[in-house]
């Protein structure tokens, strides 16, 4: 693990070419769903075990993408909220 941990140190700057082209990719619908899908997921553990590998960029287009995944499968449709300011207390409970 220390080798590998020492690997990705050394080429920070050509892993993070790598994860930027993984989504160009993947906006440019030339690669199959399953094999870009796949990549990603190399992408997520990249960023679980080692945070400070990727540049903050290549993070902030991870968190786009995946905040984009969330509202797909949620179906992101707002839902009606009312809240009575004068019986907020009682509401909370019921």
């Amino acid at each position: 693990m220390i080798d590998f941990n020492n690997f990705c140190l050394v080429n920070k700057a050509m892993l993070n070419k790598i994860v930027k082209n993984i989504y160009n990719a993947g906006n440019n619908n030339q690669e199959s769903a399953e094999n870009h899908q796949r990549e990603m997921s190399t992408v997520s553990d990249y960023i679980k075990y080692m945070p400070n590998l990727l540049d903050f960029e290549n993070k902030r287009m991870y968190f786009k993408k995946e905040i984009k995944k969330l509202r797909r499968q949620a179906n992101a449709r707002g839902l009606p909220l009312y809240i009575r300011r004068r019986d907020i207390f009682m509401d909370a409970f019921s």
